[in-house]
Parts: C-alpha cells; sequence; structure tokens
C-alpha cells in the first residue's frame, strides 16, 4: 500500500510541477495569441474588443452604482458602512464568480454583520443569488449586440429590446456557478 501511495504522490508532485509550467507561460501565450491575431486581422480588432471589455466594466460599474444608490435612499445605510461589511463576500464574489460559492458567506454577513433577522436573511440571499443575475443579463445583451456588430447584423431598438428583455430572462434562469 505504501509503494502505491508514493506513487500517487509523485504523481501529484508531478502534476503540479506541470500547472505550475503553465501558469507562468500562459501570458507570454496569450500575449502570442493576440499578436498573431492583431498581425493577421489588424489593430481595429484588438480595439474593438477592448471597448467590448470596457464597456462591460462600465455597464458593471454603473449596475454597484444604482446598487448602493438603493442601499443609501431606501435601506438608509451608508455606502461607506456597507461596502465595509461586505468587503469579504465582494473579494470572494470576484475570485470565485459564482454567487452559490458565495452564498454561506453572504448568510453569515447579512446576518451579523449588517444585522438583518435571521428569517429575512435565510429567505432573500437564496432567492437574490438564484435571480439577481443582473451582470450575467448585461453581460449576455452586451456580447450579442457586440456581435450583432462585428459581423454587421442590423438589429434596430425593438431587436435591442428583445435582446436585453432575452438576456434579463436567460440570465434569471442561468445557475450561480461560473463557466455554466
Amino acid at each position: 500500500r505504501k509503494p502505491l501511495l508514493d506513487l500517487l504522490a509523485s504523481i501529484q508532485a508531478a502534476c503540479m510541477v506541470i500547472v505550475g509550467w503553465v501558469l507562468r507561460f500562459a501570458p507570454l501565450a496569450v500575449f502570442g495569441l493576440l499578436a498573431h491575431l492583431t498581425a493577421r486581422v489588424g489593430l481595429s480588432a484588438l480595439i474593438g474588443a477592448g471597448v467590448y471589455v470596457a464597456t462591460v466594466l462600465m455597464g458593471l460599474f454603473i449596475l454597484f452604482a444604482v446598487y448602493l444608490a438603493i442601499v443609501k435612499f431606501v435601506g438608509r445605510v451608508g455606502v461607506r458602512a456597507f461596502v465595509g461589511a461586505i468587503r469579504e463576500v465582494l473579494l470572494l464574489a470576484f475570485s470565485t464568480s459564482s454567487s452559490a460559492a458565495v452564498m454561506p458567506l453572504s448568510l453569515t454577513t447579512a446576518e451579523q454583520k449588517l444585522r438583518v433577522r435571521m428569517s429575512i436573511a435565510r429567505f432573500v440571499v437564496p432567492l437574490g443569488s438564484t435571480i439577481n443575475m443582473g451582470g450575467t443579463a448585461l453581460y449576455q445583451a452586451v456580447a450579442t449586440l457586440f456581435l450583432a456588430q462585428a459581423f454587421q447584423v442590423e438589429i434596430g431598438i425593438v431587436g435591442m429590446i428583445l435582446v436585453v428583455v432575452m438576456a434579463t430572462g436567460a440570465a434569471i434562469g442561468s445557475p450561480g456557478t461560473p463557466g455554466v
């Protein structure tokens, strides 16, 4: 039994070395891929992708500002105190991109730091992590409009409204795990 455990440990160590190499060379590979794409297609593709990323980030920032305005004016809680209380939740949410993974910490934060009653927190937090997928809806809508522009498909204002409604509906049904 010990030789088998030693073999598994050495395989695991070799895998960790390979993963370390991949992580070390991944930025160079991405740079090479982007350099090749830019040389083949031109700088306009890179600028278009940059505008897309900037649009998504600006939309997420506006969404966060709207949420903070709701906290300030409806909840009557100071923005600085609120952000300080949810700091760990935000860091975990940004690092995992998963509302399901953050739910236990969200419950603890709501109950202990924000002093929300347990019965309310245990109803609202799971419901919110399931249906409050504003960032997902924003991402899907912007991605759809970006692809339509990239392939020169004219959508029009009615089509844009339909894209936003469909992205919102799809986001509500999206699971709270990344990459699904």
